[in-house]
């Protein structure tokens, strides 16, 4: 009994051997099992394929990684640079911020306000309109001196305020100083017509700079002022006695 259990046993061994080699030449099994591929040598054609496919794989790995690591360098140098840059931007705007706060005190300690920075505003707008105002009047001012007679006296109370050359102040450099001697700026005491005020600029060419001399009686009256008159200004005095007066021919005159 025990033999023909060993030799079913042998037999069954056999059979299962027998499919397995089966199997492993032809991938098909012979109880009807299904397509198993080409077997063993299909199989083993399948793993190989799959190593080439994972070697490919592989170093297009290596090849993507180099570059990474190429890329990975270039962007460490690349935050070096920065965070260096950055560190010296922290120092700047530190010295910048200590710069401010130190501009706020002094803004603080000299007493500045927005009211006082408008005020100033406002007189600095008030002195550039004078300035021009009286920088025309200047440039002007001999033609309008002929113009003088015919201000209205507001005019011309602002007009002498701006022109200093048109006053002459002195004290009396004698006791009993009649002062009718004293006859004042030449360029004041010439009369124009309303009618000839279109020659002021002919007369102030012709005149220039001895219309705003001083006419005083005779030399001694001027000897006088420059000695005593404690004038503020320095002028030059046109003595009458001095003066040769004569009358230009009418063909001389007209041209």
């Amino acid at each position: 009994m025990k033999i023909k259990e060993k030799h079913t046993a042998f037999e069954a061994k056999l059979s299962s051997d027998e499919e397995l080699l089966q199997t492993l030449l032809t991938g098909l099994s012979s109880k009807g099992a299904k397509n198993q591929g080409g077997g063993y040598m299909g199989a083993l054609a399948d793993a190989r394929a799959r190593i080439a496919q994972g070697a490919a794989e592989e170093q297009q790995s290596k090849v993507k990684l180099g570059m990474s690591e190429k890329e990975l360098a270039e962007l460490e140098q690349r935050n070096r640079a920065f965070a260096k840059e950055a560190e010296a931007s922290t120092k700047k705007i530190a010295n910048i911020k200590a710069a401010v706060q130190a501009i706020q005190a002094k803004i603080v300690n000299c007493g500045w306000s927005q009211e006082k920075d408008q005020d100033l505003e406002r007189q600095l707008r008030e002195a550039r309109e004078e300035l021009k105002n009286l920088t025309e009047v200047c440039f002007y001012e001999v033609s309008l001196v002929f113009k003088f007679i015919y201000l209205v006296p507001q005019q011309r109370d602002r007009f002498k305020s701006r022109i200093g050359r048109l006053n002459f102040d002195y004290e009396d450099p004698t006791p009993n100083f009649d002062r009718r001697k004293v006859k004042g700026v030449a360029a004041q005491l010439i009369s124009l017509p309303r009618e000839h005020l279109n020659k002021a600029t002919a007369l102030e060419i012709a005149g220039g700079g001895k219309l705003f001399n001083v006419v005083v009686e005779d030399d001694q009256v001027g000897k006088n002022l420059i000695k005593n008159g404690r004038m503020k200004k320095r002028v030059t005095f046109i003595p009458l006695n001095r003066i040769s007066s004569y009358t230009l021919s009418e063909q001389v005159g007209y041209f």
